[in-house]
């Protein structure tokens, strides 16, 4: 101690460590400073013996006992020869180190530091001054850009060691990077370290010292909101580890089930409050700064998720709904705060209602208050009154998802409440101001009036069969079949529940049906008894004595056995449910899709029996099922069911047939045992019944001995390639597996699977995964090139033949999108160009359904030809004929495709797509230019002819108008001839006659037409005295006679029917009158007879030929 100068003994260390930071300071010295020595009030002590490391200098520590807390021994320090030699500059007067005003604070100067906790909606307090065991201080600036931080604490006995200081001390340093770490210990073994560097690394190095020198592990308990547990903890875990890692301590939040583990990042997630919130306890342990610093995070986690609150306001009556509603906007007004009030109207389904107040804490809180005080006023001054309507006639009331109910409380103010569905009951609330309830009863009676409401019963159709209207009422419910027709006569139709269908003391299966207008109804009433009609109880069969348990193995997988049943013999199945109070499966037989005529009763006979016969190869397997009770008392049998009924899934899952009833079952009541609330029966086939009791006894027996359910685990390898199909998207199958089966799951990076719950949804999940897993390893990708243009025809309309691939064979289809295409995403699974499919699943499966794809291309590819023609759009309707008659026809005959583009374009021309082979495009082609051009050379004209000739014109059945037609060219289809020529109807008067089509075609027809009409009034009408016995001989066999003198002479032969009259009119010009009289005296006389110059035949004259007397008669 004698080399040391006296005034050095008389100061503390703080005033050496002060005074050499002036003098570094007033010299602009900051790389030269000497290594910082620890000097102590102890005259034993050597600084010899100091241990020196890399610009740090750390003495032994002293070995007796320290003094008095209160006492700081004397030091000294020594300086290195470049500071020695350094000359100092005057100072004035002494720098007051602690002043703000000398040395302002450098950003960040001081090491981070705990919080102080504030109540929950306020941001920590931070303060800009270090402080350490109560004690502050202002980081010391110096004139680089580093800053100088000092802070205090008692370093632990096994770290007081020279080599295990100086080691924490040089890590720390060579850890954080900054430029000095400066030290002394007091007699009170409170060791002040002074550490130079940037800020950020400084508060590295004031984390690594105090985890290294201190020993002592403090423990704070502090408790935040459960809704914020979410956010501390973070997405699996990563916010709590994170907060572990920087601050080095261990975080315990407590469990609770009540809290849901959901993603921490969904801030958007509500958090109700009824009064006090609850709480959380959050336990850290660590050094006493770590948890410091663990504490603020935490706190301002909380101070930024609880600023906000969200409010469920459960006990305010539905009944005052629509007054807060209309309040909604003078709740809200100049306020951070939203109000959600439900509607009147809500579903059957629909949660208990309630309003919902979220946003800013304490606006949330005085918006509460506002409602609450509203609520007792309007139990105050509202009146409450009832009055009957029919039932049936409430639905009126309440409207269209409650618009009626609205529109009553718009205009009275009050409420209408009807009694559930259910109930029976006629009775109707009216609740709202007592001045306007009696308005409010009035507009509700207006209200159920005003629709036209009509009642049929269906059970009076087919003999008053009440069994068959149940089975048809089941029948239209399952396929939908009054949609239509409330659809098309805006009406609805109501029916029967299903329990009133199974309630054999209501002989009616009543429907209503209501609408706006009587004529809506009526027909509405008209097509429902068709439809009843259309289906007679010989198209019906049931199929009893099959358990329940069997009804999942009739359905089939995704109901293909269900489907296969309906395509192949045209029977749809009806499988009873929960709420039906019968076993019976009903077959009901629709026909085919491709039967074009009604099926005979032959057909309806065989298509039931089919499908009978295919269920009963089912049936069969029911001869195992047998029956197994436990009593077990019904207290525990909440071990059974599990949490959210996981255990008694896992039990009797989706691919179970055991059925399990738990106590009494009023919709199922057992007839050969006696059943009490403790029982438990089992049915099944008889190993998995015997595998299911010996199940349920063990997890009874766990949870009465009062064992931890959630103890068993198990732990097993996953292969990592498949653990995104282990865990799905956004972890949806995962969380499936957990909330099904109640257990947790956790799948690490290598693979492992570990699962904790009670022991047999443990095994269950582990099954499950371990059959996932396998399915896996099966499944391949297939990948295959089809041009884009033909992916079309191999998806089909609506995705159907996609659709029925993944189904049959279990693969996933992936067709290219322009989106995953131009997003370049990259996955495995996705097409990676325009022209890539690709097929996903089981080997087998997948092989089969790419080559169904590939032969459904080839077959495409060989109709895939297409073509596009342009027409005029005047053209199409011509094109697609009466009905789609022309089109239709075109791609009858042709085999072709053709398509009208239905695209605005600026000309007056339009597209049409034709599509099928070579051979079919040009057929189709050509068919549909033949008709353009007919088009393009369509006219039309208007001729005036006298309407006694028009008879004339249409001759016997048209053959004139035929013939017309036909000499002037015209088609010989006789649809096509009537567009040519029309004539108007004989009770007409009008006298034109319309002649349209080919320009040349129709100058021709008008020129045959005016040349019979010239004909006609240059004709005159002559008779010829003929035997009523020889009337044949000028008719001859089927008329031909007559039609050969017409068609030789031009004129018109009027033979009187059999013995009326002997004449025989001639009609026709002069000269072919004469000839075609000539022709029939030729064929009525003898040569002997027209010499002698008589008209009468003798009765043996020979005729040319003998018609049958029936054809002559009919002429």
């Amino acid at each position: 101690m004698s080399d040391l100068p006296a005034a050095a003994v008389e100061r503390s260390p703080a005033d050496l460590l002060r005074e050499k930071y002036e003098s570094s300071t007033a010299t602009n010295v900051t790389d030269d400073l000497p290594s910082t020595v620890i000097v102590e009030d102890d005259a034993s002590v050597d600084l010899t013996s100091s241990v020196t490391t890399a610009d740090t200098t750390v003495s032994s520590l002293p070995t007796s006992s320290p003094p008095s807390a209160d006492t700081l021994s004397s030091t000294s320090a020594t300086a290195s020869s470049s500071a020695n030699s350094a000359k100092k500059k005057p100072v004035k007067e002494k720098l007051d180190i602690t002043s703000l005003e000398a040395f302002p604070t450098l950003g960040g100067g001081s090491s981070k530091t705990g919080a102080a906790t504030s109540i929950w909606g306020s941001k920590p307090v931070s303060s800009s001054v270090t402080k350490t065991n109560g004690k502050g201080r202002t980081p010391l600036p110096v004139r680089s850009s580093d800053v100088t931080d000092i802070f205090d604490f008692v370093v632990s006995p096994q770290s007081r060691d020279r080599a295990v200081f100086a080691e924490v001390v040089t890590k720390a340093k060579d850890l954080s990077g900054v430029t000095s770490i400066e030290s002394s210990t007091s007699k009170s073994l409170s060791t002040t370290f002074i550490v130079k560097g940037k800020p950020e690394s400084i508060a590295v190095a004031r984390r690594a010292l105090v985890k290294g020198l201190t020993a002592k592990v403090v423990t704070e308990k502090i408790s935040v909101p459960s809704s914020v547990r979410p956010f501390i903890i973070g997405t699996g875990g990563r916010n709590l580890k994170a907060i572990q890692q920087r601050t080095s301590t261990k975080i315990q939040v407590q469990k609770k089930e009540e809290v849901a583990e959901g993603d921490a990042d969904s801030s958007s997630k509500l958090k109700y409050e009824d009064g006090e919130e609850e709480t959380t306890d959050v336990t850290i342990e660590g050094d006493i700064d770590g948890v410091a610093l663990a504490k603020a995070e935490i706190l301002e986690v909380v101070a930024e998720r609880t600023k906000n609150l969200t409010i469920r306001l459960s006990q305010v009556n539905p009944d005052y709904f629509p007054y807060f509603a209309a309040q909604v906007g003078a709740l809200e007004e100049d306020k951070d705060v939203r109000v959600r009030v439900p509607t009147l109207y809500r579903e059957p389904s629909d949660a208990a209602p309630a309003i919902i107040i979220s946003g800013e804490r304490s606006a949330v809180q005085d918006t509460k208050v506002k409602i609450e005080e509203s609520l007792q006023e309007l139990q105050r001054s509202y009146g409450t009154a009832n009055t009957s309507i029919p039932k049936r006639q409430h639905r009126f009331i309440v409207g269209e998802k409650g618009k009626t109910l609205q529109e009553i409380f718009d205009l009275t103010g009050c409420v209408v409440k009807v009694p559930p569905a259910e109930d029976p009951s006629d009775i109707v609330t009216l609740v709202g101001p007592r001045a306007r309830i009696g308005e409010a009863i009035n507009l509700s009676m207006t209200k159920a009036n005003s629709i036209v409401l009509e009642r049929i019963d269906i059970s009076k159709a087919h003999g008053k069969n009440r069994v068959h209207a149940r089975d048809l009422t089941r029948y239209f419910k399952s396929t939908k079949r009054l949609q239509d027709i409330e659809k098309d006569s805006d009406v609805q139709i109501s029916q029967p529940s299903s329990k009133e269908l199974f309630n054999e003391s209501i002989q009616e299966v009543a429907y209503d049906i209501a609408g706006k207008t009587n004529e809506s109804v009526k027909k509405a009433r008209k097509v429902l008894v068709d439809l009843v009609n259309s289906i007679p109880p010989v198209r019906v069969a049931h199929l009893a004595g099959i358990d329940p348990l069997l009804h999942r193995h009739i359905i089939g997988f995704k109901g293909r056995n269900l489907q296969k049943v309906k395509e192949q013999f045209g029977v749809e199945t009806l499988i009873p449910d929960e709420a039906d109070e019968s076993n019976e499966i009903v077959l009901i037989y629709e026909g085919k899709n491709t039967d074009e005529f009604g099926p005979d009763d032959g057909e309806i006979r065989s298509g039931l029996e089919s499908a009978i016969m295919f269920f009963e190869d089912i049936k069969t397997k029911q001869a195992d099922l047998v029956t197994r009770v436990l009593t077990i008392p019904a207290k525990n049998h909440k071990f059974i069911i599990g949490p959210k009924r996981s255990t008694i899934n896992a039990l009797s899952g989706p691919e179970s047939s055991v059925y399990i009833q738990l106590g009494l079952n009023k919709d199922r009541p057992s007839q050969s045992h006696d059943i009490t609330v403790d029982s438990v029966i089992i049915r099944g086939p008889a190993d998995e019944v015997d595998s299911v009791a010996e199940k349920i006894e063990e997890i009874v027996e766990e949870a009465s001995n009062q064992e931890i359910l959630n103890s068993f685990s198990v732990t097993f390898d996953f292969p990592t390639k498949f653990s995104s199909q282990l865990i799905g998207k956004g972890g949806s199958n995962i969380s499936k597996y957990r909330e099904e089966l109640g257990v947790k799951i956790d799948l690490d990076d290598e693979g492992t699977v570990t699962i904790k719950g009670i022991k047999s949804n443990v095994l269950e999940t582990q099954a499950r995964i371990e059959a996932l897993a396998a399915r896996l390893a099966d499944e391949v990708v297939l990948r295959l090139n089809v041009p884009i243009e033909h992916h079309s025809a191999l998806i089909g309309q609506k995705g159907k033949f996609v659709k029925r691939l993944e189904e049959r064979y279990d693969v996933r289809v992936n067709f290219p999108r322009s989106d995953e295409l131009e997003n370049g995403d990259a996955s495995d699974f996705l097409p990676k160009n325009k022209d890539e499919i690709v097929i996903r699943g089981p080997s087998k499966g997948a092989t089969k359904a790419r080559d169904e794809l590939l032969e459904l291309y080839k077959y495409e590819a060989e109709r895939g030809h297409s073509t596009t023609i342009t027409v005029p759009k005047k053209a199409i309707s011509r094109i697609i004929g009466r009905n789609g008659e022309f089109i239709n026809d075109i791609m009858d005959s042709t085999g072709a495709k053709v398509d009208i583009v239905r695209k605005e374009t600026d000309d007056d021309t339009s597209a049409i797509a034709i599509s099928g082979t070579e051979e079919g495009i040009q057929k189709a082609k050509a068919k549909i230019l033949e008709v353009v051009e007919e088009f393009e050379q369509f006219t039309s004209q208007i001729i005036n002819v006298d309407k006694k000739y028009h008879k004339s014109l249409i001759g016997n059945r048209g053959a004139a108008l035929r013939d017309i037609v036909l000499k002037s060219g015209g088609p010989d289809d006789v649809s096509q001839q009537r567009r040519i020529i029309r004539i108007p109807p004989a009770s007409s008067s009008d006298t034109r006659i319309t002649v349209q089509g080919n320009e040349d075609v129709v100058a021709k027809v008008i020129q045959e037409i005016q040349r019979r009409v010239a004909q006609l009034e240059n004709q005159i009408e002559s008779e010829v005295d003929v035997a009523l016995e020889k009337h044949r001989f000028i008719i001859g066999p089927g008329g031909s006679t007559k039609r050969s003198i017409e068609q030789e002479c031009g004129v018109t032969l009027i033979v009187p029917p059999q013995k009326t009259t002997r004449d025989v009119k001639i009609q026709g010009s002069p000269e072919g009158v004469e000839k075609a009289k000539a022709r029939i005296i030729e064929l009525t006389t003898s040569k002997k007879e027209r010499h002698n110059g008589q008209t009468i035949s003798s009765p043996n004259a020979a005729p040319p030929a003998e018609e049958p007397a029936s054809e002559a008669a009919a002429k």
